[in-house]
């Protein structure tokens, strides 16, 4: 695909495009958070141009650690471009297995039992749908497997670490001018535009919608952990300054844009605001109302997990045994009570494997060096346009902006 030639007079580049799900396969994780990086300097490079280049990162690029994580290059030696080309042909690869008799004959034999009624064609257009999901959950797990291998907990932060990775080598450490932002879970403005604007659904979002549903009983996160949030505005902001505020050639700087240094907000702390917001105003709810929401007890991990697989093998059970009794409004209804709990499971495993990592975090990540920056800026603008994470009120933020 031919790209538009850049201009050679730029002076600065913003680069904040990434595949930011957490579970995406891995090669559409490669080829946007790293391929998509050497692309963007490729493009530079052949313009002429010599912009300071500001690369949005995230603060999970540190992976799986304990303590303080500082306002430095990340220190590993994972080969971005041996991992970026095993992840580009690893769909050829799950393609090849995925029409393998054995893999083939279970996506047959799944569309017979749930379309052989509606005859053979109905059994053929079902079975080729199972295969290419068969062929994305592999590549999912290839990502999340690989990237846990290597010391990151999902595709995402492993990706997002290599595209730094590739940025230093590519601009940074090349005679030009790098600065890497690091943001921790960005969620909704603080002020600007508006309080509480955001552009869809961010990583928390999720989590304290189903809460707000009541399928979340319990959680594997520790009471204590830091979850580290930051409002988008302040991110834009902090963005704003770096650009303004160029490093020296060959000398890249890094910010971290956080609050859990300064402005500690705790899980159960965020429970407790988002308990009492869903207390005072509790989700509709069709067939009970209202939902009660659940009270936790963080009774840890081993606990929880524990109670959703035994869940999960009670809703196994009973789903077999109403397949051996006749029919009737009690048996739909008992149906329709299974499917609905067997749904809530689903939902709490997923998120339980997705931001386990997240809520169990005993990680801090210094921002002297950003809050240096904010201190920088004129009295009027640290006002109206600074980022300094500390006038966060998280019980205000979290029940009446956020």
């Amino acid at each position: 695909q031919r790209r538009p030639r850049r201009p050679a007079d730029l002076d600065v580049v913003v680069h904040s495009a990434s595949i930011v799900s957490f579970d995406p396969p891995i090669d559409e994780a490669f080829r946007i958070n790293v391929i998509g990086v050497t692309r963007l300097y490729d493009a530079i490079k052949a313009s002429g141009g010599d912009p300071h280049v500001v690369h949005i990162s995230t603060a999970y690029v540190a992976g799986v650690r304990k303590g303080i994580v500082h306002e430095a290059p990340l220190v590993h030696d994972v080969d971005w471009r041996a991992e970026a080309a095993a992840a580009a042909a690893a769909r050829a690869e799950v393609e090849t297995q995925s029409r393998r008799p054995e893999i083939l004959r279970k996506a047959m034999d799944a569309a017979r039992a749930e379309h052989g009624k509606a005859g053979p064609q109905a059994v053929v257009q079902a079975a080729e749908p199972s295969r290419r999901e068969w062929v994305h959950d592999r590549l999912v797990d290839y990502g999340r497997v690989r990237a846990q291998s290597l010391g990151w907990p999902d595709v995402y932060t492993l990706t997002k670490a290599l595209g730094e990775r590739a940025a230093e080598e590519l601009w940074g450490e090349a005679g030009h001018r790098l600065s890497i932002l690091r943001p921790a879970i960005v969620e909704s403005s603080l002020a600007h535009p508006y309080p509480g604007w955001i552009d869809g659904f961010k990583m928390a979002d999720p989590l304290i919608l189903a809460y707000g549903r009541g399928i979340l009983p319990e959680f594997p996160g520790l009471p204590d952990s830091v979850l580290d949030l930051i409002p988008v505005d302040l991110v834009v902001n902090a963005t704003l300054a770096a650009a303004a505020d160029p490093p020296e050639p060959s000398r890249p700087q890094y910010f971290h844009v956080s609050s859990g240094a300064r402005n500690p907000l705790p899980f159960r702390a965020m429970y407790e605001h988002v308990y009492e917001y869903f207390r005072r105003h509790p989700m509709p709810d069709s067939e009970r109302g209202h939902v009660q929401v659940p009270a936790w007890r963080f009774p840890g991990s081993t606990q929880v997990l524990r109670m959703l697989r035994t869940g999960e093998k009670a809703v196994e059970y009973a789903d077999k045994a109403l397949l051996h009794i006749p029919a009737s409004d009690r048996t739909r209804k008992l149906q329709s009570d299974v499917h609905r709990r067997q749904q809530e499971l689903e939902v709490l495993r997923k998120y339980a494997d997705l931001y386990q990592a997240y809520t169990q975090a005993e990680v801090i990540y210094d921002d002297r060096r950003t809050l240096a920056l904010h201190r920088s800026l004129p009295p009027d603008r640290q006002t109206e346009h600074g980022f300094d994470s500390a006038v966060i009120d998280w019980k205000h933020y979290l029940q009446e902006v956020h």
